[in-house]
């Protein structure tokens, strides 16, 4: 698991904008070399106050979220604040659950590649 505070990467001055690179990542395979990338998933979740996504994983896709405001998961067991802007990666088999504890959460997460069927619940 990797998580990524927008507030604490670098600022990096383009021409005509500003920019933060939140991640640079090769993804390994579960065998050897790189994942195969054929596909992506691309997720927009919202949940509403005092509701909570089912803890799940995925056994064979990594997962990039990307928090559009404030909110809590928990992440392999421990919970985790988040503010807008931050990113946690997922490997393979992390646990997570996103908690909406003091307001109504929206998420962006890309699942890479992507298993429609790649969804399992500890519950």
């Amino acid at each position: 698991m990797k998580i990524v505070r927008k507030n604490e990467v670098e600022i990096l001055d383009r021409p005509g904008y500003k920019t933060r690179m939140l991640l640079d990542y090769v993804f390994e395979g579960l065998g050897k070399g790189p994942a195969p990338t054929k596909n992506i998933g691309v997720y927009c979740t919202t949940v509403k106050k005092g509701g909570k996504t089912k803890e799940q994983y995925h056994k064979k896709s990594w997962e990039l979220i990307y928090f559009l405001g404030p909110a809590e998961a928990r992440l392999a067991g421990k919970i985790h604040k988040f503010n807008r802007g931050d990113l946690v990666m997922l490997e393979p088999n992390e646990t997570h659950e996103i908690l909406a504890v003091h307001g109504n959460v929206e998420v962006f997460a890309i699942r890479i590649p992507h298993y429609i069927k790649d969804r399992y619940y500890t519950e």
